[in-house]
């Protein structure tokens, strides 16, 4: 497998493609820079390239204000991508990029040195091969309605050869799906697995050759930073969780599945075959909620339209051709998986970690009636001119960023757009108007907090973006517990994000992103922290806090003295390429 390369230059030009004979890469697809977009810039790529004995040039440009879209081939007005036709000896593509800060200077107006760039990054990107391919729900994800989350210990050698009879052939690659135009049958059965630094030894690996800080300590010792409550400190910490995420764990076995019946039937063969040398320690069992709440988690804000995209991983595919909900980031493959662009420790991997990757999961308590009360309480103090529930209502779609049908306030401030929500197209295509400061959507919302789009510093860093896969777990809210304001029955999100650095990715997204009151940064007022799941220590008497729940009062600060969301438990794990499972964990 090549790696492949990003190439810089200080100036508006890139000749030649990175290692590459055009006959390897046939089609060329640019997208606005995310950095120069973010002050929406008009953008124009000119590229000149020899094609036999014909020199030719085409040139590609993007629209106002839309950062995440393809740019366009001006001779035709319709097509994102440049076709290179393939030939057998090396040639080279010049590149040179354009952007102007004026909106009437657009298209072939920017083919002037006037407006040449003052650099350039270019990336080429591989897609793993089809028998070097990940395994993990991510790229795009694994179908399901149900999904098993199969915590144990390794206690034997015997592991080894279990896993090679029996898991090894029933191990599914999301890659491979991408392919597949037809949805799965009804009784498709996903499995893959993920280990703990502290058990790759076992099977063969090392964790030192993966250095990663919150990998190689596990998130049992790292959740003292993460906000997770908790007795102790240092070595002494001990966080309050459930007893089954409190042992020294060493893998997780994901099972996805369209009903129960066919994951309950696989989780009794896999401990048949496993025999003694696994012990189970928890098995969370997950189920999308009930249609027509399906995209909602159990506060009932719908969610998932906002992952980063990964060009012919999770669009530009026979399964997917376009971006589901266009607005997302685009992210080089890397970000995610190991050994590809947007890994910054690419050049230091061992073979056996290239396609792998890093996966978190977090047990999550959803405490919904005491949520639902909060909002009715406070809400009427916030929106005094609207009735109870609308005020509630109100409240909760800025404290999200989002109403429950996903209408963003940042496009509909004061009520729900079914226009907007009906529309995959709109849902999620947006950017902050920066100059309105928290009018629309606080700059702490949780949509804003996980996503700030343009609204932050560091917009053009790739590596603090992560892929989520969370799914719900537990019954539907009662009547009595609405009625009391009280949740007796446990329910809540099994988060699960992927990224391969945990440091850069999800540590990054909760320490700095969810609990720093200062980020975004750059604010003539303090953000606060996110409401949702934003951590503190409560119990030294730091509380959550929040500006800009009052569009009318932006700098009035809302105390949260009690939290809506409970980390009961979760994981740090490396899932390794189909190839290393087969290489090293599988015992002949």
């Amino acid at each position: 497998m090549s790696l492949p390369t990003l190439t810089s230059s200080e100036g508006p030009t890139v000749k030649s493609w990175p290692h590459r004979l055009l006959r390897d890469v046939p089609t060329l697809t640019p997208y606005p820079s995310k950095k120069v977009t973010r002050q929406y810039h008009n953008q124009l790529i000119a590229c000149q390239w020899q094609d036999g004995r014909t020199l030719r040039t085409s040139l590609l440009a993007n629209k106002w204000e839309t950062p995440y879209v393809p740019m366009v081939d001006l001779s035709n007005g319709t097509a994102s991508q440049l076709k290179l036709r393939p030939q057998d000896v090396a040639s080279e593509v010049t590149l040179v990029a354009y952007h102007s800060a004026n909106q009437e200077v657009a298209g072939e107006a920017l083919h002037d040195d006037q407006y040449s760039s003052t650099g350039v990054e270019i990336a080429v990107q591989d897609i793993p091969s089809s028998d070097e391919n990940p395994q993990f729900d991510d790229l795009p994800g694994l179908p399901k309605t149900v999904e098993y989350f199969y915590y144990f210990t390794i206690e034997n050698e015997r592991f080894r050869k279990a896993f090679g009879s029996f898991m090894m052939p029933k191990i599914t690659s999301a890659l491979q799906l991408t392919s597949q135009v037809k949805p799965p049958p009804s009784d498709f059965l996903g499995v893959n697995v993920g280990f703990t630094s502290g058990s790759l030894v076992f099977v063969g690996l090392s964790e030192w050759q993966i250095p990663d800080e919150s990998f190689l300590s596990g998130q049992f010792r790292d959740s003292q930073y993460l906000g997770d409550p908790g007795t102790g400190s240092g070595y002494r910490w001990t966080p309050d969780w459930d007893k089954g995420f409190m042992y020294a764990l060493d893998g997780v076995f994901l099972i996805t599945a369209f009903t129960e019946a066919i994951a309950d039937k696989f989780v009794k063969d896999l401990e048949a075959a496993f025999k003694d040398s696994i012990e189970m320690t928890v098995l969370v069992k997950c189920k999308l909620r009930p249609t027509p709440h399906d995209q909602s988690n159990h506060f009932g804000y719908r969610g998932g339209m906002s992952n980063p995209q990964i060009r012919g991983a999770t669009f530009e595919t026979a399964a997917q051709p376009e971006i589901r909900y266009p607005g997302s980031s685009i992210i080089p493959m890397g970000t995610i998986v190991m050994g590809y662009d947007g890994d910054e420790d690419k050049y230091s991997r061992p073979d056996w970690a290239k396609d792998g990757t890093f996966m978190v999961t977090r047990h999550l308590n959803i405490l919904a009636p005491e949520f639902d009360a909060f909002l009715l309480d406070h809400g009427p103090k916030v929106c005094p001119d609207l009735p109870a529930q609308t005020a509630a209502d109100k409240l909760g779609a800025r404290l999200f960023g989002r109403w429950k049908d996903g209408t963003p306030t940042e496009l509909s401030p004061d009520k729900p757009d079914p226009s907007i929500s009906s529309s995959e197209k709109r849902i999620n295509n947006f950017t902050f108007d920066l100059s309105i400061h928290q009018r629309r959507c606080p700059y702490a919302a949780h949509m804003r907090k996980s996503n700030p789009r343009n609204d932050s510093d560091t917009i053009e860093d790739f590596s603090h973006e992560i892929r989520r896969q969370g799914i719900s777990f537990g019954s539907e809210v009662t009547r009595n517990e609405r009625k009391g304001n009280t949740t007796n029955d446990f329910r809540g999100t099994h988060f699960v994000c992927y990224a391969s650095s945990i440091v850069r990715g999800f540590k990054y997204h909760q320490c700095v992103q969810c609990n720093d009151s200062m980020f975004p940064s750059g604010k003539d007022i303090t953000p606060g922290m996110d409401p949702i799941v934003g951590q503190t220590d409560e119990d030294k008497g730091v509380l959550r806090f929040m500006t800009g729940t009052n569009p009318a009062d932006e700098q009035r600060v809302m105390i949260f003295p009690d939290r809506f969301v409970n980390s009961r438990g979760g994981g740090y794990f490396f899932n390794p390429s189909i190839s290393t499972l087969r290489n090293y964990v599988a015992k002949k």
